[in-house]
């Protein structure tokens, strides 16, 4: 057990693990990612897509934040555990992502090659570092919805100010109209 002298007129007393609780820091990131910058022309038929992540104690708590089921699911599941002492981080991100076939002027379904789809998506994320044991977890729920226009729609319209070829078999697109989905990991 450690011992803490406060002062000389007062007896030591024990060090008590406290709860860690996240500073009131925040971060932001904003990732923008295209096809185009792809090295050797090799982007597995991934088009576009961007999102926002905010890091902070906010993110946790605020509006449309996922941590409380997030949470429930790895209680669940039984990783909340797995890190109870150490660091804890909360994030959460915004954003969407649209793939495409190869030959974006066709406006047919192109069999065989990858089809036109859409992700727009929120998800949250926690992490915790354990420094005693040197081990990082990190849970992430993701819920979206496929085959929305939106993703469509933004490709079309960057393309029309850069004066690039449309991508014309969007209305083609994997749940065209909208779907929801989820997806839950966890990262040792």
């Amino acid at each position: 057990m450690a011992w803490l002298i406060e002062d000389q007129k007062r007896p030591a007393a024990p060090i008590r693990s406290l709860p860690y609780t996240e500073p009131e820091r925040s971060s932001w990131a904003l990732a923008i990612d295209n096809d185009y910058l792809a090295l050797g022309g090799k982007d597995q038929d991934y088009t576009y897509g961007f999102n926002f992540t905010y890091t902070g104690r906010s993110a946790k708590d605020g509006w449309l934040s996922l941590d409380a089921p997030l949470g429930w699911l790895d209680s669940a599941l039984g990783f909340e555990h797995l890190s109870p002492v150490g660091v804890s981080k909360h994030s959460r991100e915004a954003g969407l992502f649209g793939f495409t076939p190869s030959e974006i002027e066709v406006v047919q379904p192109q069999y065989g090659d990858r089809p036109y789809a859409g992700l727009v998506y929120l998800a949250n994320s926690r992490e915790r570092l354990d420094i005693r044991n040197r081990v990082a977890w990190k849970s992430t729920l993701t819920v979206g919805v496929l085959g929305l226009d939106l993703v469509g729609d933004v490709q079309n319209e960057s393309h029309a100010i850069l004066g690039s070829t449309p991508a014309r078999g969007w209305d083609n697109q994997i749940s065209d109209g909208g779907e929801l989905t989820a997806r839950y990991t966890v990262a040792r």
